[in-house]
């Protein structure tokens, strides 16, 4: 009697781990931004994580569009594209302590052995985290995750009669960062020359921020 009752007991935990597994998969979801080098994870439409990384250089880009998590690995062996041996898990391994592969071969979301370029265009497409910060995500995604990655230089936030405008540096030099298509994403009329500016600002430093009254007026 006792094996049968521990049996159910088993086949009603497996059951709930295998709903709360499909539960992870339908409602949980990545948001990357390459312009802002940050990871947002969402639960349902909840903000519930975000983490600065490093993506791909101008050379390398990270892929733009919606993808699917097919693969994750704990301590993960590198298998470099250059036709090098594997690296082992350990210090020389680019892709720190965890992997979270995408439906785009060769891409994949993992750690890094260099954190002091996370916020940087420097890796060969791949997102990377800091191994703390990878080790804090790898729970929390299941496979079929959703994962969207963006390029969007612009962000607009309307509150209280003002705009509050930030534009990112346009890293891949895709064009989004235009005296036209500024205006046609804030709205706002302003002349060319503060445009002008603000493109240029953007541009050297990786993000300007600015508000303006919603009349136009910068604040």
């Amino acid at each position: 009697m006792k094996y049968y009752l521990s049996l159910i007991a088993v086949i009603v935990m497996l059951s709930l781990l295998s709903g709360s597994r499909i539960l992870a998969e339908e409602k949980t979801k990545i948001i990357i931004n390459i312009p802002t080098t940050t990871l947002y994870l969402y639960q349902e439409d909840e903000l519930i994580k975000e983490y600065r990384i490093t993506v791909g250089r101008i050379d390398a880009p990270t892929p733009i569009g919606n993808f699917k998590v097919i693969n994750k690995k704990v301590n993960p062996t590198w298998y470099p594209t250059d036709g090098r041996d594997p690296i082992p898990p350990g210090p020389n391994n680019e892709l720190g302590t965890r992997w979270i592969g995408i439906n785009k071969p060769h891409f994949g979301i993992h750690g890094t052995i260099k954190p002091q370029e996370i916020g940087k265009a420097t890796s060969n497409g791949c997102v990377r985290l800091k191994n703390e910060d990878i080790e804090e995500l790898y729970p929390l995604v299941s496979l079929k995750t959703s994962v969207e990655i963006r390029y969007q230089t612009v962000y607009v936030k309307r509150e209280d009669g003002l705009f509050k405008i930030t534009i990112y540096s346009d890293i891949y030099a895709l064009g989004t960062n235009t005296i036209r298509r500024l205006r046609k994403e804030t709205g706002l009329e302003m002349d060319d020359s503060f445009w002008e500016d603000a493109i240029k600002e953007a541009e050297e430093k990786g993000v300007y921020y600015f508000t303006v009254f919603s009349g136009g007026e910068r604040e």
